[in-house]
């Protein structure tokens, strides 16, 4: 198993499944995201679907990974690439405005 650095599991992992719940939604919208993410918590049992849960159910941890992906936080394309082949589906990513 690869090891993941206190940077991409605190920062680039819930950038990397917000980005993919908001390109599902088609929106940035807090509320709209947070509805992808409940969909991605049901496709199975990986840390995206665990990490999507939990930014689910909590709307702070939501509006600060959304903050700082509006703030430049750069997500690697490998991760992303991961998320969405984890949950079985394919995106198009739109950074947010």
């Amino acid at each position: 198993m690869i090891s993941r650095s206190d940077w991409e599991l605190h920062h680039e992992a819930p950038g990397a499944v917000v980005m993919v719940a908001a390109a599902l939604a088609r929106s940035w919208e807090p509320e709209k995201v947070r509805e992808a993410l409940e969909g991605i918590s049901k496709t199975g049992d990986g840390w995206p679907q665990r990490l999507a849960y939990e930014l689910a159910h909590n709307g702070d941890l939501l509006k600060e990974v959304i903050g700082e992906l509006k703030q430049g936080l750069q997500v690697s394309p490998q991760l992303i690439d991961e998320v969405s082949k984890r949950i079985g589906l394919q995106v198009n990513l739109q950074p947010p405005s």
